[in-house]
């Protein structure tokens, strides 16, 4: 039993480390480590090196000092804290206890790379990035911190060199570069390439490369306009001089660059010596098609398509990786239509149309999207036919890789109006995110889509995705940032803008931190993008609403519009992304959206909402509805009507008013809307809800609700819907794995739970949240 001596100072070990550990985080280094604060916590074992040397210290960021981190240091191990870390990838978890290393004010580990990956040396086959999780050696868990690892030795963009080092671009051609796209390692975001996307008037092939997330230190710029125009001369026997670079991908094995004159396909990244220079081949990936001299006189009008992911060691075995190259060019079918997307595999020397004659959809004009659902081995293809519908279809790959006529499901056709350009898979899993003038989203793969943004004249100009974390960041045409979570139909604005400059890219590291990096002339920014300021604008809309209280806490809010014009379009002002949302009478009372129901079995309803009432919805004063002051009579509808009668008994005064025409009439379970006053005593009401029998409610049982008054000016309309603010935290017992693979015989079964807590109630309110890396 412990003694009460024992108990005391534990609680006050817990008292003064929890009073603390809101604020300091651990700061991790290693031999290699750009000392710089975006390079914080993420680790290298160098390419010449057996084993990786972590040296730990506690900070506290409002006040980060040597002598600061002296202090934290001295007073923590005198309470005996020490720290542990678990290094894990998507196989194997492997957890390390640090080291006094007194003299240096920290905590030392020396990790051998066989402890760490098994093998001595790396072989030629690269792996998943590991997840560092460093926390406290206790049942607390304090001060989560996490980190990556990246092999210097098997990361493929990394352990090879590109041709020609140069300091940087030339000033003019950042000046008149058309734009810039951001590739990463698909297994180690950290690792990652600018591509610099030069114009006519200032060619040239340029490249960035970043070991570090393009911290300072950790950036090199290549000009592979040599290389390449030779490589281009050799090929095509013409003058390849003024080579500019329009577009490229990075696979798991080769970096392909699309330029005005054809494809540069690299050699495999993960074969030829370590610190070896990187070879580049020439493809024209249109020959012997219709388009095979398009790259001569339209190098502007192609662009490259590929769904990336992380090919393990588990992966490549079954695995494909497929890159496809869409001609984006006129659609006068001067050409055969379906050679204008062909794709291949990897190493990328045989390229075939995606469509041949015989299995080309009818009226095809035009393959606007290309994407490999490696979950499925099959092809997910975006088309626009004659009459500018846009279609998405699925169909099945061979075992050889050719598309097979075979279909997973009839292809899914978006509304007309709807300017669906891009298709982009999750690169964990199978949600599939279809982007243009809209945002939809399907959780199967291609088969159904739903709606997360309407169109509000913009478009979709860039997506990135989070493999660690699940984030999700679109940049519209004007700027604004869409947030969301891979997979849940919910999309928030942010109130941070995209830059100005045309030279910036979305960039996601590993840790799921999410960066706009702005290249200008010798300079690489990056701006972290707060997805904790939301934007909360009102997105309220002039429509009738009813609320309907299924119990004090649960309402259904029932949209109706039978009360606009003939000529109003009926849908549904409600969209899936309103899931989450706040919905706030001016007046006073607030409910939290949990569902939104795009369907109603009574006539002149179009919708529903489900809420969780927050906070009571006033209701109307008897000055402003005096018809409450009465008993109320609600009658059947007649046989050819779907209104009710709404009688008041024994008025001796004011009654329904000419104001009370869009307001609700709400009975204990049972609501009505009043579309017609009649007289005094007499009024219209739509139910929502068949009504069966006929309802009595005394004054003080039923109430009038003002949700519904068409009033066109969103400042004056008596409803409003915001974000709301973030009310829960997640929270994992262990050290959660990311990305673990659990492999599972048959009648074998798998357990997993979280807890979810109210924000600021119980014991969750003195913890901390775990600290990703900047």
């Amino acid at each position: 039993m412990m003694s009460n001596v024992t108990l005391m100072s534990f609680l006050i070990l817990v008292l003064k480390v929890c009073s603390r550990a809101l604020s300091i985080q651990f700061h991790l280094t290693t031999d290699d480590t750009i000392t710089t604060g975006m390079a914080m916590n993420r680790l290298y074992l160098a390419t010449d090196s057996v084993s990786m040397v972590v040296l730990c210290q506690l900070y506290d960021p409002d006040n980060d000092t040597e002598n600061s981190r002296i202090q934290l240091f001295t007073e923590y191990t005198s309470l005996g804290l020490s720290p542990l870390i678990t290094i894990s990838n998507a196989t194997s978890s492997r957890e390390f206890r640090f080291e006094l290393a007194t003299e240096l004010h920290a905590w030392k580990l020396n990790i051998s790379r066989f402890d760490l990956t098994g093998e001595e040396r790396a072989g030629t086959s690269s792996y998943a990035q590991w997840d560092a999780t460093v926390y406290t050696a206790n049942s607390l868990h304090l001060f989560s911190t996490y980190a990556t690892v990246i092999d210097l030795l098997t990361e493929p963009l990394w352990r090879r060199k590109f041709p020609n080092l140069v300091s940087s671009p030339p000033a003019e051609v950042f000046d008149g570069a058309d734009g810039v796209k951001v590739v990463s390692s698909p297994c180690s975001p950290d690792v990652a390439a600018i591509l610099l996307q030069t114009s006519a008037a200032h060619p040239g092939v340029y490249l960035a490369v970043t070991r570090g997330a393009f911290a300072a230190g950790s950036t090199y710029w290549y000009d592979l306009s040599p290389s390449l125009s030779d490589t281009c001369r050799d090929a095509t026997k013409q003058d390849c001089s003024g080579l500019r670079l329009v577009d490229g991908v990075l696979s798991n094995r080769h970096l392909l660059l699309l330029s005005d004159r054809g494809v540069f396909v690299s050699e495999s990244l993960m074969q030829g010596a370590s610190g070896s220079t990187l070879a580049f081949t020439y493809v024209n990936t249109f020959h012997g098609t219709s388009l095979s001299q398009a790259f001569q006189n339209e190098g502007d009008h192609f662009q490259m398509s590929h769904t990336q992911f992380c090919m393990d060691r588990q992966h490549e075995v079954y695995t494909r990786d497929l890159v496809a190259v869409l001609y984006t060019g006129a659609t006068d079918h001067s050409w055969q239509v379906e050679d204008g997307a062909v794709y291949s595999f990897a190493p990328f020397t045989t390229w075939v149309p995606v469509y041949t004659a015989e299995t080309a959809p009818a009226q095809l004009q035009a393959v606007l999207s290309v994407q490999h659902n490696h979950h499925r081995d099959a092809v997910t293809l975006l088309y626009q036919t004659n009459e500018g519908k846009r279609h998405v279809a699925v169909r099945q790959l061979d075992s050889v890789g050719n598309l097979s006529k075979k279909v997973f499901f009839p292809p899914f056709s978006f509304p007309d109006g709807s300017l669906i350009s891009t298709l982009t898979f999750n690169p964990t899993s199978n949600d599939l995110y279809a982007t243009g003038s809209e945002v939809w989203l399907s959780l199967d793969g291609g088969n159904f889509f739903e709606k997360l943004h309407p169109q509000n004249g913009s478009s979709i100009a860039s997506i990135a995705m989070s493999r660690n974390d699940n984030s999700i960041v679109l940049e519209t045409s004007l700027g604004v940032l869409l947030y969301g979570k891979t997979g849940i139909p919910r999309l928030a604005v942010l109130q941070d803008i995209a830059p100005a400059s045309p030279l910036h890219h979305l960039y996601i590291r590993h840790c799921g931190a999410i960066y706009q990096l702005t290249v200008t002339s010798g300079s690489i920014s990056s701006t972290l993008i707060n997805i904790t300021r939301l934007e909360h604008t009102d997105v309220s809309f002039a429509r009738a609403l009813v609320p309907q209280y299924i119990t004090e806490d649960d309402l259904l809010l029932h949209e109706y519009a039978s009360l606009e014009p003939a000529d109003t379009d009926p849908a549904s002002g409600f969209l899936p992304t309103f899931t989450g949302k706040l919905l706030s009478l001016r007046q006073g009372g607030a409910a939290l959206v949990t569902e939104v129901r795009h369907w109603h079995s009574v006539p002149g309803y179009v919708s529903a909402l489900r809420m969780f009432v927050l906070k009571p919805f006033t209701y109307e004063s008897l000055q402003d509805s005096p018809a409450q002051a009465y008993t109320l009579l609600a009658e059947l509808p007649s046989p050819d009507s779907n209104y009710s009668q709404l009688i008041l008994q024994d008025v001796t005064g004011a009654g329904w008013q000419e104001t009370d025409v869009g307001k609700s009439v709400v009975l204990p379970s049972y609501s009505f809307l009043v579309v017609e006053r009649v007289n005094d005593t007499h009024s219209i009401g739509a139910p929502v809800m068949h009504l069966r029998v006929a309802l009595t409610a005394r004054e003080g049982q039923w109430f009038m609700y003002n949700i519904g008054l068409t009033t066109l000016t969103p400042g004056e309309r008596p409803w409003m819907l915001t974000e709301d603010r973030c009310r829960h935290r997640l929270f994992v017992d262990d050290v959660l794995r990311r990305r673990q693979l659990f492999e599972l015989d048959a009648k074998e079964n798998a357990s997993f739970s979280v807890a979810a807590r109210i924000w600021g109630a119980g014991p969750a309110q003195s913890l901390a949240p775990a600290t990703v890396c900047h």
